[in-house]
């Protein structure tokens, strides 16, 4: 094999720093998101610190198969957008250098990080999500007596309807307790009491309510006639039995299709009870474990053309714009497809693959143009978008510095100090008047000098040149990082989502308008 070349580690150094810089970004955002989403059953139900790093531990699967593309694009444009804003590749270029060549250190990041992703994506994510629901149970059980609300009916147990008026937190124990029976039969009752707390057995099985101060209330309800109280001091009612297997037989009766690997999926489409749906969507996961990794292959491909011609001064902020843009595509183009796949439209494979084949085929003609030094866009492109939309751009930028131009000369002139300034040099004695001698002009009294005083003008509304610039830099980064992350969100929480929004048939429309509010 031979050696890399000093050029190659040069780019796959100058590829490394934004690339980790971008990961760690995208990665702390999707789990800041996670943690937000996870709140509520972690501050309700609350979950130690350790269960909570362990959960955070198991989202990271998941993330990182995103956010590996993501940032691998970023940091290519970054890299690249660098060299080109400092002249480097056109030096890299007259030494004959071409980007096919400069393609070989890029390329040799992409397969590593496919390589690396498709592992994430075959082994640890589907054991990283089934874990992750699995703890989630676990949270359920060993917090069962912090998900009861006071004043809040709480109808989880089978058969049993429970209220409890308060629930000091620092207690283990409610105040003001009813239980009743959720349908009532030929003999119904309701039981109140002064105080009860949950009690779990030590093999999680049994979910017993230990009530005090209790008082029965049961009523026959084809002789109302027959009513008794029972009073007792310590009640023990079995509110739920094999709480745990119950659970944990739900969590792997619903595994989902992203928690399931290869052999597991053919299994399911090997069954004839199958749903042709979930076949669809079982066949989409499967080639979707190997398309979401290609897209370093192609990120790679189309990233060198387009950051080759960055400008100096402009080389981050908008490689961190294309890098946005050419993601939302692929996501668009890949939720799409999906949809299009389980309706059968598509085919699973043409819909998880066509992302990439189109950025494939964009990138290699970017790169077959680039190569030739030629522009991005066709000739008779580029000689339409000069006649209709560069060259009318072009006049009316002009015409508004013009007009700015005489603006500013009509200010100075009207702004001019008088030609009687005593700071002026004196005028020159005007010629005598016909028939006046020059002696008797000299007696003429000479005009009288004024003074010109000139007051500050307030402008404290108006914003001087500098603040506009600093304010318009400052404005354009501040909403491309917001927009950047608003996209990122977007991503990650359809990827969250996509399960429910294609079982459930949510229009498009519908979505759009979720995301909108």
């Amino acid at each position: 094999m031979r050696p890399l070349r000093r050029i190659d580690r040069y780019l796959i150094t100058e590829t490394v720093g934004p690339l980790v810089i971008g990961f760690l970004v995208y990665t702390f955002v999707l789990l800041a998101q996670f943690l937000l989403q996870s709140a509520e059953m972690i501050v309700r139900r609350g979950v130690p610190a350790a269960m909570v790093g362990e959960m955070l531990l198991l989202s990271l699967p998941n993330i990182v198969v995103i956010t590996i593309p993501m940032a691998f694009l970023f940091g290519i444009l970054v890299s690249i957008g660098r060299l080109s804003a400092d002249s480097e590749l056109i030096a890299m270029r007259s030494t004959g250098v071409s980007l096919l060549s400069l393609y070989r250190p890029i390329l040799i990041l992409s397969l590593v990080l496919t390589a690396l992703n498709t592992y994430l994506m075959l082994t640890l994510l589907p054991a990283g999500n089934h874990a992750l629901q699995r703890l989630r149970i676990d949270i359920v059980t060993q917090s069962i007596n912090k998900q009861v609300e006071p004043r809040v009916f709480y109808d989880e147990w089978p058969g049993f309807m429970l209220y409890v008026w308060d629930a000091p937190p620092a207690a283990q124990e409610w105040h003001g307790v009813l239980l009743a029976e959720r349908r009532p039969g030929a003999e119904s009752q309701v039981t109140i009491a002064e105080r009860g707390r949950i009690r779990v057995d030590e093999t999680g099985e049994r979910v017993n309510l230990t009530l005090t101060n209790a008082k029965t209330h049961r009523v026959d309800m084809d002789d109302p006639e027959r009513y008794t109280v029972v009073l007792s001091d310590t009640l023990e009612r079995l509110v739920e039995d094999r709480f745990t297997t119950n659970q944990r037989a739900k969590v792997k009766a619903s595994k989902g299709l992203r928690e399931k690997t290869i052999p597991e999926l053919r299994r399911d489409l090997a069954s004839p009870d199958f749903p042709e749906q979930l076949a669809n969507l079982a066949r989409v996961e499967i080639h979707k474990k190997f398309s979401l990794p290609a897209a370093c292959l192609v990120f790679g491909l189309i990233a060198l053309p387009m950051g080759f011609g960055a400008r100096r001064g402009a080389s981050k902020s908008s490689s961190f714009a294309l890098s946005i843009v050419i993601i939302l595509f692929y996501w668009v183009v890949l939720s799409n497809g999906e949809e299009a796949a389980r309706v059968g439209k598509m085919s699973p494979w043409l819909a998880m693959w066509l992302p990439n084949l189109i950025l494939a085929a964009f990138g290699l003609y970017l790169l077959w143009r680039r190569n030739r030094d030629k522009s991005l866009v066709l000739r008779d492109v580029e000689r339409w978008l000069q006649k209709r939309v560069w060259a009318p751009l072009a006049a009316w930028n002009e015409g508004r510095h013009e007009r700015r131009r005489s603006r500013e000369v009509e200010r100075r002139d009207r702004t001019a100090p008088a030609a009687t300034d005593p700071a002026a040099p004196p005028l020159p004695a005007p010629p005598p008047p016909e028939g006046q001698s020059l002696s008797a002009a000299h007696r003429v009294r000479p005009p009288e000098r004024r003074f010109v005083v000139r007051l500050p003008r307030l402008r404290l509304w108006l914003p001087s040149l500098l603040d506009r610039y600093i304010g318009k830099l400052f404005g354009r980064i501040a909403l491309l990082v917001l927009g950047s992350m608003v996209a990122v969100f977007v991503v990650a929480d359809l990827t969250e989502i996509a399960d429910d929004l294609l079982s459930n048939e949510v229009p498009g429309e519908t979505v759009f308008r979720y995301y909108r509010y």
